[in-house]
Parts: C-alpha cells; structure tokens; sequence
C-alpha cells in the first residue's frame, strides 16, 4: 500500500495516517494529528458503516462494509488534497 504525502507551502506535510508511516514519524520528530473524517458503524442501522467527511468540509457517505467505507474516505482525501480540519 501506498501513501501520498502532501507539502504545504510552509513545509508542513499532510497524510492519511496508516502504520507504515510510522518510522516517518519517527524521523521527524514531534507531530501533531487532526482528524479528518470519522468511519463508525450506523447508529440506526448497525450493519452498515458511515465515513464521514464533514470535518474537512467533504460528504458523509454509508456503505455496506468498513472496508468500503475507509476505502472511499482514503480515496476522498487524497482526491483532495488531504484538506486540513476546518476549526
């Protein structure tokens, strides 16, 4: 699996986490991590999952599995450019 890395203008790097980042992490040094989306089973509904990309200004979208619906979430935000968290 790959992982797309963003730079920011001010050198800042934006990614989807994922373990295989993990000795990246540990060469930078201090990071900090907002969350961009969330993926939970359906609270109406428990055998469907729901991403959720409202943080990032995106869409919330429901899907049959939490493998789909992390897989769409990924797609989402590298399709965007990794956006950073509206506060």
């Amino acid at each position: 699996m790959s992982t797309t890395v963003i730079v920011g203008e001010g050198g800042e790097l934006r990614f989807v986490h994922d373990d295989a980042v993990l000795e990246l992490l540990e060469l930078l040094g201090p990071a900090r991590a907002d969350r961009a989306s969330t993926v939970e089973p359906d609270g109406e509904n428990v055998i469907t999952w729901v991403a959720d990309l409202r943080p990032v200004g995106g869409p919330r979208g429901r899907f049959m599995t939490r493998t789909q619906a992390l897989a769409w979430e990924v797609r989402w935000l590298e399709d965007h450019g990794i956006p950073t968290p509206i506060r």
